[in-house]
């Protein structure tokens, strides 16, 4: 920390001062600052994609998930949405992974009430 010193200063008198980064090699390095606000912007960038990308997989999640209804949730309905699953993994909607996976959940609903309507 360096301490400098001005002589006196009258009241309503300017003072004006300029602030520099001098780098390791003595000279003046503009460059410390682009530094930082590149980095900034990175992060700012990285957080703002991953939050996209969250929430488009909620929304996908909640697209082709089966809904609570105040009635039983009928046999053909469940049907409907593995049909609509399978059109949409067809268009590319949606990842294989995520397509099996929601695909196995609704089967298994179906053959839940399968077994309980026996």
């Amino acid at each position: 920390m360096r301490t400098y010193n001005l002589p006196a200063v009258e009241a309503g008198q300017a003072i004006s001062f300029r602030i520099r980064s001098v780098g390791s090699s003595g000279g003046e390095s503009d460059i410390g600052g682009l530094v930082i606000g590149l980095a900034a912007l990175g992060v700012g960038l990285l957080a703002a994609g991953l939050l996209w990308y969250r929430r488009s997989q909620a929304r996908e999640e909640d697209e082709f998930s089966p809904q609570p209804e105040k009635a039983p949730i009928k046999r053909d309905h469940l049907l409907r949405q593995i049909a609509d699953l399978d059109d949409a993994y067809e268009a590319g909607e949606i990842d294989a992974s995520s397509y099996e996976q929601r695909r196995a959940r609704l089967k298994d609903e179906v053959q839940r009430l399968m077994q309980a309507d026996e």
